[in-house]
This record gives structure tokens, C-alpha cells and sequence, in this order.
């Protein structure tokens, strides 16, 4: 059984001439939260006029505030996060295996001095308030939210509980005390609760099955927030509280009216009242008939209502905006509404969130980017005024999936689409009106067929020589674009990049590799017929090419050749590169190659091929790889560093 503990700052009334009104009115002080703060008299925090509230049982961490992002009524609510468990009490003690705790927010009454229950106003209303609930953590829930009615503490008192979990313990419901249960509130969502507070005093319940005592007048309502913990586990809650009424006199209920009144601006001012639709719901998500009109229409009852704003027509994949709207006044609402003639004119690019920038580059007539800076790792809807329908839309350079990520709305010539943003918050939207290039995946292969990806470079440049991103998947803007390869710096193969079509392409190099070790080739920025090795050692290298040439040939060597020869002739149009050990020989034509690294050197050459002998020396193998192929197009020579290549994925 829970036994609740005493209030430190509540007397016990006893008896006492109450106040009498003869027409229904709510006796509760500051109901809407709309009369500021003041210092809380039992804690060092901000009370709402009217209000008090107290931490000392066992939830010294329990805070209060005025919440201006949430209301029923007026401008803000009423805010209590009750936060974990403490071991403290409100009296001297040990309080350190304690197990249950509760904030303690009071509504003061108008008058001071209580009301006789069997004057309270007869009517199911005549207790009622607006509540929304929240655990402290979700992965565990709330322990419980409680309403005191006091005649005085234990003696006569009527609890309402809400959600109530095990661990909060047995509510009380004997001659003094009686308890009704209510279950079933979910979390983030306004609730009107509303009781007839006279007859409920006044119903028998408990084991005498007798009403509450009636010497005592109803002197305090108090909303409570309990705190549990059991082994490691924590239960608690914050708890919203709005509109508050206590009724007390004859005579039926005030029936409160209240209208709303609001228009929409777009991100820069501007009045959008005419390019957007909108609808208004109550707080369980039922649409209301209103109509936003001057004079205003006094048509509302009393509650939260959250008008929904669609971009041209009202469908929930145009759903820009949800918010909750003021009652009895007006209110200016800005929309992420962002205006650009950049796509089409007047046009307009709608967001289902604000975001910090966005900017719009026409590429060109068939290629508009979006750039928006928003937040880190967020989903966002977006919708786009189009001339036509776009035959590609890309987010970040992949491509989104027309049908599931993008739809095309013929009627409306709009585009909407969904994208996340990466960690750094920025998107690239990429909208694409006609067939465009894209960025192929690119791998690269010796004359083999084995990869060498991890020593060559690349890049993909304009028709200006410059540099474009390496993003396989992305399109880009129109032009023409060369994909180049570089080995050691040197230039070895070009070609148009609209001439790959392949999405994944294998791009085969004029590579032949030297040894076995995957690093020594000779590399050749021309179609060979073959290329033939037939000695590589520390002192010499030797091959042939046969084909039309030029050629420029490139091999790394352990240091600078002596000399060169091409066809038994010395030749001076090679250079040799002293950082990375790069020999680079123009020729003009097919022919044979010998590059002296050492003069009449004694050395015995690692492996020589000649004719149809293989020669193996210290278990190294040579190999001799025959090229025989054709290929369309053909590179001038030419030794040119590579322009910020990129090495392939």
C-alpha cells in the first residue's frame, strides 16, 4: 500500500464558514497560466501567480516553468518535469533506500478560506482541466500522474490517478481518503479531463462504502508527478497542465467560445495566403469546420487546435507545416515557403521544415541545383514548382527512385521528393530536365586483366581542362568530359568520357607488367600490338613493341640509366625522373628498347627471354606478355603531370 506522505506547508482546516457564490464560478486562481511568475515559496524557482510547489518528497531535482510552446488556452501551460528520484524527504530522516516520490503543484483557491462541497457546482464539469502527458524515459515509461482534492490531507480527500504503474504502490480507498483509477493516456497528446468534483465527494465508496467526510471545506487542488525506482529502474514524468476550472455556485457552466485568427507569410514576408491550403483539427486530430474571417467567427470551444498547411492542395504528401494556434487573437505564421525564378518564373520550392539556407544554381536550361544547408542527418520533404516533368532527380549525386522517392504531379507541375541530409546538415538536389551524362564507376586493369587501381591516378575533366568531383552516380551538367589516367605522373590513356557506356566500367591500360610483383610495369599511352619483355635485372632492361606508335613509355627503374638505345641506336629523347625513379622514352614508331642501368656489368641478369628459352635465376620468374588486340582511337604522346587526379574507388 502507498501511504502519501504530509504536506510540510498545509494545515488541517477544520470546520470553517464558507464562501458562497450564487452563480457558477471557477474558483481557481490564475486557471490559464497567463498571469506570469513569482518566487515559488518553498523552493527557489519561478511559481505561476497563483500557484505554489514543493520538491521535499524524494524529487529534489523536480522543476517548474511556464511553457509558452504548449496551451490550450491563452499563451502557455503550466510545466512540471518531475525528474528521478532522490533520497531526500521533507522532515529530518534516512531517506536512502526510498522507492516512491512526487512533485506537489498547487492551485491556490480565489478567497482562501475553502468552499463547502455541497456548494460546489453540480455539473460533470465541474471539475476539468487539459493534461498531456510524457515519461522521463521512454524505454522504461511514467510511474504516475496524480489530482488531489483536499478537504485536509487524509482525513477527507479525493484522488484522481492517471497511468499508474505497479511500483508507485496501492492508492488509498478507505473513510478518508477515496481514489478513482483512470489508464490508458498516451504520451505527447492533450486530454480534456472533466468530473462532477461534488458528486464524487459526495458517492460512497471504501469499506464503509460511506461518502467523505463534509467538515472540511475543499481547500486545495494539487497536481502530482510521482518518481519510482526499482532495482536500476527509473520511472517518472513530465506533466502539462492547462485551463483549469473548479466550479463552485448554482447555475449552469459558462459555455467559453473562442475564435482564432491567422495568415501565412513565406520565408522573406511576403503574404501566402494564396498559394497554400489549409485545415484546422482539434487535439484529437478531428478536422474542425472553421472559417478565418473578419469580424473573427466566436464558433470554438475551449482546447488546443493546430491548423495543418498543404502547398497548393490539400493532400498529406503537401503537408508543409503543423502548428498550434492562439485562441482570441491573431497570429502571423511563417511557412518554409522559398521563392526563386530560377526554375520557372515566380516559382516556388516548399520544405516540410525550416532550414538555415537555400540557394538555387541553374546550372544551365536542363539542370538546376538546389543547395540547402539544414539540420545534420534529418529527413526532409520537399516540393518543387517545374516547368516540365524531370527525367532524373538526384540528392547528394544518387539517384532518387521516381515512384518512391520522387512524384510528379502533372496537374500542379510539381516535383516532390525526399532526401536526408548528410552529417554536416548540406544537400545537393539536382533536378534534371533532359537525359544527362553520368559519373560512371571506374576501375582500372593492367594488359592481364589484374587490377591496378592502387597505382595509377585519374580524373575526369571538362572540355576546359578542369578537374570535375569523382562521384559515380552523379550527372553532370552538359558539355564534354575526358576521363585520363596518369602512371607516375605521366599521362597514359584519354578518352571521351560519353564513349563508356557503361554504368560500371573496367578500363583496360596499356600495362604490362615487368615481374610478378604487381608494381614494375611498362606502361604506354598508345594501342600496341604487343609488347614483349625480354630482360629485366639490375643492369639492363630490354623489350620490343610492335604497332603503329608514337608512343610514350613509361617503367620505373632501381636508378638512372646510363644510356638508351631504341634499335641498337643510343637515343636522347627519354628523361628520367630522380623522386620516383621514372624513365619516360618518346618513340616515334615500333622498335626495340635497351635501358643500361650499369656499363659491361658482370651481373647475371635476373631472367632473360630469347626465342622460346626461359632462363630462371634466384626462383624469380619473367613472363612475357604478347598483346594482340585492337582498339579504336589513339593519344599523341605526350608528358604531362596529372591535373589533381583521383585514385579509383
Amino acid at each position: 500500500m502507498l501511504f502519501l506522505l504530509s504536506l510540510p506547508t498545509l494545515a488541517l482546516w477544520g470546520p470553517r464558514a464558507a464562501h458562497a457564490i450564487p452563480n457558477a464560478t471557477n474558483v481557481i486562481s490564475d486557471p490559464n497560466f497567463e498571469q506570469g511568475s513569482t518566487t515559488c515559496s518553498q523552493v527557489p524557482q519561478q511559481c505561476p501567480v497563483g500557484w505554489d510547489f514543493e520538491t521535499c518528497e524524494g524529487v529534489s531535482n523536480a522543476v517548474v516553468t511556464l511553457d509558452s510552446s504548449q496551451w490550450t488556452d491563452g499563451g502557455s501551460s503550466g510545466k512540471v518535469s518531475t525528474g528521478p528520484i532522490t533520497s531526500t524527504g521533507c522532515f529530518p530522516g534516512d531517506y536512502s533506500n526510498r522507492a516512491v516520490g512526487f512533485s506537489q503543484f498547487r492551485a491556490k483557491l480565489i478567497g482562501g478560506l475553502g468552499y463547502n462541497f455541497t456548494t460546489l457546482t453540480d455539473d460533470p464539469a465541474a471539475l476539468s482541466f487539459w493534461f498531456q502527458l510524457q515519461p522521463y524515459d521512454t524505454a522504461t515509461g511514467m510511474a504516475a500522474f496524480e489530482v488531489r482534492i483536499f478537504g485536509a490531507e487524509g482525513l477527507a480527500e479525493l484522488d484522481y490517478v492517471f497511468n499508474a504503474d505497479p511500483s508507485v504502490g496501492a492508492f488509498q480507498n478507505n473513510t478518508s481518503t477515496h481514489s478513482l483509477l483512470f489508464t490508458g493516456y498516451q504520451y505527447g497528446t492533450w486530454y480534456h479531463f472533466s468530473r462532477n468534483l461534488r458528486a464524487d465527494w459526495m458517492t460512497p465508496m471504501g469499506p464503509a462504502n460511506a461518502p467523505l467526510n463534509l467538515d472540511h471545506n475543499f481547500t486545495l487542488v494539487q497536481f502530482q508527478g510521482f518518481a519510482t525506482k526499482s532495482g536500476s529502474t527509473i520511472k517518472s514524468e513530465t506533466f502539462w497542465i492547462d485551463d483549469i476550472r473548479a466550479y463552485q455556485g448554482s447555475g449552469p457552466i459558462p459555455s467559453d467560445k473562442y475564435y482564432t485568427f491567422f495568415s501565412f507569410t513565406d520565408i522573406t514576408g511576403n503574404n501566402a495566403d494564396s498559394i497554400v491550403k489549409w485545415t484546422l483539427e482539434n487535439a484529437t486530430g478531428a478536422p474542425v469546420q472553421y472559417t478565418v474571417a473578419t469580424p473573427p467567427s466566436v464558433t470554438l470551444t475551449p482546447g488546443p487546435y493546430y491548423v495543418s498547411v498543404y502547398y497548393q492542395t490539400i493532400n498529406p504528401i503537401s503537408l508543409i507545416l503543423t502548428q498550434e494556434v492562439h485562441l482570441n487573437q491573431s497570429s502571423l505564421i511563417p511557412l518554409p515557403l522559398y521563392n526563386t525564378d530560377s526554375i520557372v518564373p515566380g516559382g516556388i520550392i516548399a520544405l516540410n521544415s525550416f532550414v538555415t539556407s537555400l540557394q538555387v544554381n541553374p546550372v544551365d536550361n536542363t539542370t538546376k541545383i538546389i543547395s540547402i544547408q539544414g539540420t545534420p542527418a534529418t529527413n526532409y520533404a520537399m516540393i518543387v514548382k517545374v516547368p516540365i516533368k524531370p527525367v532524373i532527380i538526384q540528392a547528394n549525386g544518387q539517384t532518387l527512385t521516381l515512384g518512391t522517392d520522387w512524384t510528379y504531379d502533372n496537374a500542379l507541375s510539381i516535383a516532390r521528393m525526399s532526401f536526408t541530409t548528410n552529417n554536416s546538415g548540406r544537400e545537393n538536389v539536382t533536378i534534371l530536365f533532359q537525359n544527362p551524362t553520368l559519373i560512371p564507376s571506374l576501375s582500372f586493369l593492367d594488359a592481364t586483366g589484374a587490377r591496378v587501381d592502387s597505382i595509377i591516378t585519374f580524373a575526369i575533366l571538362d572540355s576546359k581542362g578542369k578537374a570535375v568531383s569523382y562521384n559515380p552516380g552523379s550527372a553532370l551538367s552538359m558539355g564534354t568530359y575526358y576521363v585520363e589516367a596518369y602512371y607516375e605522373g605521366f599521362r597514359i590513356y584519354r578518352n571521351n568520357l560519353s564513349n563508356l557506356s557503361c554504368s560500371t566500367c573496367k578500363i583496360t591500360l596499356e600495362m604490362s607488367p615487368l615481374d610478378s610483383s604487381g608494381t614494375n610495369y611498362l606502361a604506354l599511352n598508345s594501342t600496341a600490338t604487343a609488347i614483349l619483355p625480354t630482360e629485366f635485372s639490375s643492369t639492363r632492361l630490354s623489350f620490343s613493341i610492335t604497332g603503329q606508335g608514337p608512343y610514350l613509355i613509361i617503367f620505373k627503374v632501381p636508378k638512372r640509366p646510363l644510356f638508351v638505345e631504341e634499335d641498337g641506336i643510343r637515343t636522347p629523347n627519354w628523361v628520367y625522373d630522380n623522386t620516383t625513379n621514372t624513365v619516360a622514352i618518346q618513340a616515334a614508331r615500333q622498335g626495340t628498347f635497351l635501358v643500361a642501368l650499369e656499363q659491361n656489368s658482370p651481373d647475371i641478369s635476373l631472367y632473360v627471354i630469347t626465342g622460346v628459352s626461359l632462363v630462371v635465376g634466384a626462383a624469380t620468374v619473367l613472363a612475357a606478355w604478347v598483346l594482340i588486340r585492337k582498339r579504336q582511337g589513339r593519344v599523341s604522346p605526350t608528358m604531362i603531370p596529372k591535373p589533381q587526379p583521383r585514385t579509383p574507388r
